[in-house]
């Protein structure tokens, strides 16, 4: 059998705007008739195992937008006695390098086989015909092969961005559109490095990445650009061409910001049963005492009734004795496990009614009452006096933020399968350095003596025993926001009280 090979073709497609990287590889042989099926699917299996290898070559070259390198590639593989010529195509089907026709870098084939090539998006195999140089017309075979790379960096999570040897971006995924809150097109050409927070990690990160090539979950921050500061997990890798050489570098960068909310919530649980543990045991001890003196004082009165001078005194002594008394309460209530039991109740009647009961306190305070209620909001099963008590502590805590009067803004919504109510006033706000600790036992901002610190502990234990999250935001001189998130269809731990 005579069987001569003529050509090989192939290209390389980064399809789409989004940057799905698609190689193509078009094998052309002229086959004569009487070639049988055996070697035809040999030939094909041949094109798409080259058009794969030249992917492999091509791919960070890509990425990266080095013209240079993919000449190079295209050069050495038209070296090969069957291949005729090599394209490689950018992101949106123009040609980023061409065996034959270097100057046509920039510009789009509009030739029917190329078109339907770049729609394929599985192998596709076509027959077209082509010339060859002696003017002959030989029976092609296109085979077309595709690889989804850049679709792979479009759909992660994680941030993803490309930098040429210069330092500068080339490649800037969505996520690290959502990360930054840049556009692609304001990122790209950006030096790489202007998006960190820290100089001095910027020296650290080139350091390592000089000498070993790579950095794996290095914890730093980058600046969005509002110019906040985000924590980030950052992977780096430098991409590399001819003779080992660096060609530019690719990262990914993980947001911490969900992470170390975990964090935060996990390590303020742990403070507030301990704290909880240590404060029930103490008031345990100092139970018995105020008992004691309680009866003295009893005893006392009766030695010295209301007409005696000194009998004021007793008074006094009995309101003290009895405030250590609430305050061993308190203690011991906020240690002690919800043992009311859980029933169907409606949120938006019980946020109701405590606003009703507020009301004319509310008022009196010069503050506005603005419900915002989702109607369709399921029943849910929970333990109603405790999740009152938590209501109670935030809008108590808000007509106290606002002594000049102001707006109570209340809203329910249904997110997934949890409930979000939101308690916002427009009050003086809450010093960041404040925030952190609101929610720990017998912290407080009040100046006068009007509880113990305990009320919003309290809630946050709570609200975590019913299995949900409570957050603050709050900006001084604007107001806050207390959010709280409560799963549908409690099961599990009241089921074991009551």
């Amino acid at each position: 059998m005579n069987l001569q090979y003529s050509s090989l073709r192939s290209k390389f497609h980064i399809g789409s705007t989004l940057g799905i990287v698609i190689l193509m590889g078009l094998v052309v042989l002229a086959i004569e008739q009487r070639q049988t099926s055996t070697l035809s699917g040999q030939t094909q299996k041949r094109g798409i195992a080259i058009a794969k290898s030249i992917a492999t070559a091509s791919t960070s070259f890509l990425l990266s937008y080095n013209y240079i390198a993919l000449h190079q590639i295209v050069g050495r593989a038209i070296e090969e006695d069957d291949i005729e010529y090599v394209i490689i195509l950018d992101k949106e089907h123009r040609v980023a390098a061409y065996s034959e026709h270097p100057g046509r870098q920039g510009k789009t084939l509009n030739d029917p086989a190329n078109q339907r090539s770049i729609e394929s998006h599985t192998p596709f195999i076509q027959m077209v015909h082509l010339e060859n140089t002696a003017g002959e017309m030989l029976n092609v075979m296109d085979v077309t092969v595709p690889v989804f790379l850049d679709r792979v960096i479009e759909s992660s999570p994680d941030a993803i961005t490309v930098s040429d040897t210069n330092g500068n971006v080339v490649t800037f995924n969505e996520a690290a559109e959502k990360l930054t809150g840049y556009e692609s097109k304001e990122a790209l050409g950006k030096p790489i490095m202007s998006f960190y927070a820290n100089t001095q990690d910027v020296e650290h990160i080139l350091r390592i990445l000089e000498d070993r090539g790579r950095l794996s979950h290095y914890e730093t921050n980058i600046l969005n650009k509002k110019g906040e500061s985000i924590p980030i997990s950052l992977s780096l890798s430098l991409l590399k061409g001819e003779n080992d050489q660096p060609i530019g570098s690719v990262g990914i960068s993980r947001d911490l910001r969900e992470m170390r909310q975990l964090q935060q919530r996990l390590f303020q649980s742990e403070k507030l049963a301990a704290t909880a543990k240590l404060a029930a045991s103490i008031a345990h001890e100092v139970s018995n005492p105020i008992y004691g003196i309680h009866s003295c004082i009893d005893l006392l009165s009766e030695e010295f009734p209301e007409k005696n001078p000194k009998h004021q005194y007793l008074e006094l002594a009995r309101r003290e004795i009895a405030r250590v008394a609430t305050l061993v309460r308190q203690m011991i209530d906020f240690y002690r496990p919800i043992d009311e039991p859980f029933r169907s109740i409606d949120i938006n009647k019980l946020l109701s009614e405590i606003l009703i009961l507020e009301e004319k306190r509310l008022l009196k305070s010069h503050v506005r009452i603005s419900q915002d209620l989702d109607p369709c909001l399921p029943k849910v099963q929970y333990a109603e006096n405790q999740l009152k008590q938590v209501f109670y502590n935030i809008i108590i805590n808000a007509r106290e933020a606002m002594p000049q009067g102001g707006n109570l803004r209340t809203s329910t919504s249904q997110e997934d399968k949890q409930v979000r109510i939101d308690i916002a006033d427009d009050g003086t706000g809450i010093e960041p350095s404040v925030l952190e600790h609101i929610f720990e036992p017998f912290f407080t901002t009040k100046h006068e003596v009007k509880g113990v610190g305990l009320g919003l502990s309290i809630s946050y234990g709570i609200v975590q025993k019913h299995g949900g999250t409570i957050d603050v935001q709050s900006e001084l001189g604007t107001g806050t926001t207390f959010s709280i998130l409560l799963p549908i269809g409690v099961e599990g731990e009241h089921n074991t009280k009551g």
